[in-house]
């Protein structure tokens, strides 16, 4: 373990936590549901094709699986609570210049920043959560946190089409802007510091030999040296000791 685990301040419940990194979550998803409703809006504005918009919509995905796969082999290095309350900071930030982009390329970049902040921070709010919330009440907690996906997901669309038409593109964005300051300083507040580990290696070593391994197949199973195309079933698998049943 590099933490204690369940280690976290004295009088503040379990479920403040919990929720307070449900509030991150649930922004990061939000402020990629949004974007959906805006297309006849941006396409408008800023001249763009419908592949222009798709461009957009894109970029926050492909930022956030990017960073989310990197910040793996980082986040272990770094004071948990510091690096989420910077990379929210981040977030927020890049969501504020969304709303006010002068163009499509600067809105563009934007996006990009916002899911690569975004990407990192869900790592991190995993990890947090394997901290501080015991394994007996680990699947509790981890419900708890991913019911922000949905709940985002279904709220992300209407309120992104009600805000378009009742104000201007700008304002879901501004929404997200301003409502991750609240949500920044209760995480600033609330969650727990967690210190950095003592790194063995250095991150991009581990991130080098996650990489061969996957594409020589050495980390699944028993042929290390070559991508067998048979089933699953058929190879040994190891790392695992299967209980007998009784």
């Amino acid at each position: 373990m590099i933490h204690p685990p369940h280690h976290h301040r004295r009088g503040v419940p379990e479920r403040t936590v919990l929720f307070t990194l449900a509030a991150v979550q649930f922004t990061h998803v939000m402020d990629f549901m949004i974007m959906m409703p805006l297309g006849a809006n941006l396409m408008r504005v800023f001249g763009i094709s419908p592949v222009q918009f798709s461009y957009l919509v894109a970029a926050y995905g492909l930022a956030a699986a990017v960073t989310g796969f990197l910040g793996g082999f980082f986040i272990d290095r770094l004071d948990r609570k510091k690096a989420l309350l910077a990379l929210y900071a981040g977030f927020g930030l890049a969501t504020l210049g969304c709303a006010f982009a002068p163009n499509y390329h600067w809105l563009l970049v934007a996006r990009l920043a916002a899911g690569a902040f975004g990407g990192a921070s869900s790592s991190l709010i995993l990890a947090i959560l394997g901290d501080v919330v015991p394994p007996e009440r680990r699947g509790y907690g981890m419900g708890m946190v991913m019911t922000a996906f949905p709940l985002a997901s279904v709220l992300g669309v209407p309120a992104g089409l009600f805000l378009a038409n009742a104000f201007e593109w700008h304002a879901p964005f501004v929404l997200l802007a301003g409502l991750s300051v609240p949500i920044w300083l209760v995480a600033s507040r609330f969650l727990p510091a967690l210190p950095p580990a003592a790194a063995r290696t250095h991150p991009a070593a581990r991130c080098g030999r996650f990489l061969r391994t996957r594409c020589t197949g050495g980390a699944f199973w028993s042929r290390p040296r070559s991508c067998s195309r048979e089933p699953p079933s058929s190879l040994s698998l190891h790392h695992r000791s299967w209980p007998t049943p009784a």
